[in-house]
């Protein structure tokens, strides 16, 4: 069965904030520093169990999404655990995220305010090396180009990470009908949810399909105004990667 989430949203499914562009600059950090949010820093550790600890300000109730990766050609992320500023460990991750290299805590509302602390740990050699620290306040951690989608048309899109989300773009003409289908691309594991906003970018709405098919369908919409429209392809609760189908029909119907 297919379902949308035009008013059962998950929480993390809200319109982008402050993520990280792919092709960012990293900041190359030390132990010790201070990471906030909307940063990529870059960090080192070259010794097996070696332990790097890092500081973050926040406030309660404030949404957290921590992502390390390994630098290219790496097979492993140093593993990570995030302490409150009372000592509670409030996430952890071991370095291997739905079989991809990275560890993460996705979407975590921090318990009380004050300076949690970061611990990134290489457990073992293929974990030593470079490692990059995504920190954002959203669900996503990285934003990634998709290309333009043309009506009717089968587009195939990946997310290489957990927490990627990946924007599309097509061009409509005011007063046409339309709806967004995505699913796992041939054998794929994907769990897509889809995003679509408007040229000024407001939501039109959010669906995700909880079967095991994974084949998620919005409503139908019509364009209100000639231009651009954003389709964005994220994983439910960033616990999938991997290749996945979309393509925009064109019709008052569902497909």
């Amino acid at each position: 069965m297919l379902a949308t989430l035009s008013t059962v949203v998950p929480s993390h499914a809200i319109l982008p904030t402050a993520t990280i562009p792919p092709n960012a600059t990293p900041v190359i950090i030390r132990p010790g520093a201070h990471l906030s949010y909307g940063t990529l820093s870059q960090g080192t550790l070259l010794d097996v169990g070696a332990t790097a600890r890092f500081v973050i300000f926040g406030q309660y109730g404030d949404l957290l999404s921590i992502g390390v990766f390994p630098a290219t050609g790496q097979a492993e992320a140093p593993s990570i655990e995030l302490d409150a500023p009372d000592g509670t460990i409030v996430g952890a991750s071991d370095g291997m995220n739905s079989g991809a290299p990275g560890a993460v805590i996705p979407a975590l509302t921090l318990p009380s305010t004050g300076l949690y602390e970061l611990y990134v740990q290489t457990a073992d050699p293929q974990a030593t090396g470079s490692f990059f620290i995504r920190l954002t306040n959203d669900w996503i951690l990285r934003d990634v180009p998709g290309g333009t989608l043309t009506p009717d048309t089968l587009a195939v899109g990946r997310l290489a990470q957990p927490a990627d989300r990946q924007a599309w773009q097509i061009m409509l003409t005011a007063g046409s009908t339309f709806n967004v289908l995505a699913q796992p691309s041939g054998d794929g594991t994907l769990d897509p949810v889809i995003d679509v906003s408007d040229p000024q970018g407001v939501r039109l709405g959010v669906a995700h399909d909880f079967s095991a098919v994974h084949q998620a369908q919005t409503d139908s919409f019509t364009a209100s105004a000639t231009g651009l429209y954003t389709i964005r392809i994220s994983a439910y609760v960033d616990a999938s990667i991997g290749a996945y189908d979309v393509i925009v029909h064109l019709g008052s119907g569902s497909q």
